[in-house]
This record gives structure tokens, C-alpha cells and sequence, in this order.
């Protein structure tokens, strides 16, 4: 078998070759909001059947994994036997993360709560190129619902700064896709490893391919917000679901019976393809309510309306108050009129200005352009 080096592809955010190590995958807007409590983010976390910028491929059955209690693997392993933390830039123990020695380990901003794996439905673009394994969309993801109590966190998503996101696990088997030879385990056991590097094209046979890890029985360790991810579909599909979203994902059990009714957390319909065994959520978890204030970002485009609509009508009430007092005071004043000096030569005219409204005719203007809606 003739080897030859052909390409040399610089690897972007790089993991350390270390086997032992967790995988990490990673590669700002202000909003102030008062009172709120917790927010309940809708994560894609991390897409299968795609190949990231850390030349990382997982298949669909890594993040499926087993919903085990006891020893789980894929995306159950984030909420059993409790949640995983949720952090910034995987600073999850002192000197950790990508910024090395010296970084303290990080308060976690929430926990995971629930957890699924979600089939992609979107039209499968293949890469463009053809060396690259899946597509561009990738085959499907891992959705984590986590519940965020830090209130700086809380701005920093509502308003968009935390966006983009990567994971933190543990991996059983990492697979040199070439050579087929398991890195964890042969780092473990000892032994020579491949000469092939990930990010790399060889010329093997005449045929061009490329070295990449194939990552296999993860376990959630913690997830992270990150600048740079290196799967670039991994974000916040919705910034906070509210406590009666997650309740919906979560399902409701019958009576008497092991089953469970699931709904969508949008549109609040009944999701019949669903069942217990295909999502996971966290069994030491209490509710924590979302806020004190109206959750119209949680519950939709009507709650606002409605909310907005509301807040008009005290608008109106406070005007028409104001107008009130200002009757009153006009009826309340007493106007004295002074007497002119008859051996006084008349005034000469003075130019005419224009008027000014009145502080009644100001309100009667935009009491009139609030309700015509101008």
C-alpha cells in the first residue's frame, strides 16, 4: 500500500490529542428584563450525519445512544442521573476550557432538564466536497431544554449575545475513518497509532481520502455556550419555551397507564409519533417559574397583542384622567380682568403669531391619533 501526503488542511479550533480528555466541541446585545426568574431555552446542540469544523462526524446512533438510568449514553446522558451543567466556553473544573491554566471552573448558568434527538426533515445537501461524509444539514441533532437561572445569562441569551452552542462529553470509541483503528482504545491499551491525521487528505490506492474521527458512545458532560462552534448549525432555536412549553414536551401521564401524552411546545398540538422512550428529562428537577412579568415571547403572537393592547388601554385611561384635571382646574379658576387706562394712548397692534395649541387640544390630538391608530 503506497501512502502519499497530498494536502495539508489546517484544523479550526483544534482537539486536543488527548484520548483521556473530554471532546469538547466549540470552535455580543444587551436586553434588560426585570423580574424574570428562569428562561427555558430550545437547543440544538449538536447534528449527526454532518462533519464539523474539528473534522468530528457523529452518526445518528451516538447521539440516540441508550436511555439508560443507570449507565446512559446519547443525548439521555445529559439529564441522567441528573442534569448537566450549562456553561460558557467549557469552563466546567478549574484550568479548564480553551483558555488553559489559570481559568477558574464556571458557576453553571442553568442545568439540562430534557433532552431528545430530533430527525432532520430538511432537503439533504451534499458537501460540496466529495470527500466530506453526509451533508451539509446533517441527518438530524440532539434538542436539550435547559432551565437558565443566572440573570446575566438570561439577558445575554434573550438578547441574542449567547447564541451558539457546542458539547462537552466523554467518547468511548473514537474511529480513525481510514484505518478504522479506535484512538480511545488504543490510547488506553497502548499500542502505535494510525499514521493518518485528522483534517488531512491521503492518497491511498490512487483514491484521495480524508482523515476525520468518527465519535461513538458519548456522554454528556456539559454544554456551552461558545463563540466559535465547530458545528455551525449548533444554536438556540428559541430563546425560552416558558415553563408551559417545557410542561408540554415533557408530557402528561394517563392514569393507571404507562403512557404519555406529548405535544408540541409551539402549537400546543398533540405530537402522536412521540413516545417516552424517545426523550429523557431529568428526575431531581423542580419547576422554577419563568417570570413575574407576561411571557408574551413563551406564548405567542397573540398573548402580546393582547398584552399590547392592554397596555393601550391604560395609555388611554391616564390621558382621559389627565384631560378630567384639566377641566376641572379651567372650572376652578378665577380670571381677573384689569381695568384699562383711559388717558393712555391705544396700543399699537401687535403682529399676529401663530397659535399655539392648547395643553387641552394636545391631548385631545393624541388622545384622537392613539384610537384612529396614526
Amino acid at each position: 500500500m503506497v501512502i502519499e501526503e497530498i494536502a495539508v488542511l489546517a484544523v479550526s479550533n483544534p482537539v486536543i490529542e488527548d484520548f483521556e480528555k473530554p471532546i469538547k466541541e466549540s470552535a455580543i446585545g444587551d436586553l434588560k428584563i426585570t423580574d424574570v426568574k428562569a428562561i427555558y431555552p430550545a437547543m440544538r446542540a449538536i447534528n449527526s450525519g454532518r462533519l464539523t469544523k474539528n473534522f468530528t462526524f457523529y452518526p445518528r446512533e451516538s447521539l440516540v445512544g441508550k436511555k439508560d438510568p443507570v449507565d446512559p449514553y446519547g443525548y439521555a446522558s445529559w439529564v441522567y442521573p441528573t442534569g448537566k451543567p450549562v456553561l460558557r466556553e467549557h469552563r466546567l473544573q478549574d484550568g479548564g476550557g480553551w483558555f488553559g491554566a489559570g481559568t477558574p471552573a464556571e458557576v453553571p448558568m442553568g442545568r439540562i432538564v430534557y433532552g431528545t434527538y430530533k430527525k432532520n426533515n430538511e432537503t439533504q445537501t451534499p458537501p460540496k466536497n466529495k470527500l466530506w461524509p453526509g451533508s451539509i444539514e446533517g441527518d438530524g441533532y440532539a434538542k436539550f431544554i435547559p432551565v437558565i437561572t443566572n440573570y446575566e445569562a438570561i439577558e445575554c441569551i434573550m438578547g441574542g449575545a449567547l447564541h451558539t452552542i457546542s458539547i462537552g462529553a466523554d467518547a468511548e470509541q473514537v474511529i480513525e475513518s481510514i484505518s478504522g483503528v479506535d484512538l480511545a482504545s488504543l490510547d488506553k491499551c497502548g499500542g502505535e497509532p494510525p499514521q493518518f491525521r485528522r483534517g488531512q487528505i491521503y492518497q491511498i490506492e490512487g483514491k484521495d481520502q480524508l482523515s476525520y474521527w468518527i465519535i461513538k458512545g458519548i456522554k454528556g458532560r456539559e454544554i456551552s455556550y461558545v463563540n466559535s462552534p465547530s458545528d455551525e448549525r449548533a444554536w438556540n432555536e428559541e430563546c425560552d419555551i416558558g415553563e408551559k412549553g417545557l410542561r408540554l414536551l415533557m408530557g402528561e401521564k394517563r392514569l393507571h397507564s404507562d403512557e404519555f401524552l406529548f405535544y408540541d411546545a409551539k402549537t400546543r398540538e398533540r405530537v402522536d409519533s412521540l413516545t417516552s422512550d424517545e426523550c429523557a428529562w431529568d428526575p431531581t428537577f423542580k419547576f422554577v417559574e419563568s417570570c413575574a412579568i407576561p411571557q408574551y415571547w413563551s406564548l405567542g403572537g397573540d398573548y402580546f397583542k393582547e398584552s399590547t393592547q392592554a397596555g393601550l388601554q391604560e395609555v388611554l385611561l391616564a390621558i382621559t384622567e389627565l384631560r378630567n384635571e384639566i377641566q376641572v382646574l379651567k372650572a376652578t379658576t378665577v380670571e381677573t380682568e384689569t381695568k384699562p387706562d383711559e388717558t393712555a394712548p391705544p396700543p399699537e397692534p401687535e403682529p399676529e403669531e401663530p397659535q399655539t395649541p392648547t395643553t387641552e387640544e394636545l391631548v385631545d390630538q393624541t388622545l384622537s391619533r392613539i384610537i384612529n391608530g396614526n
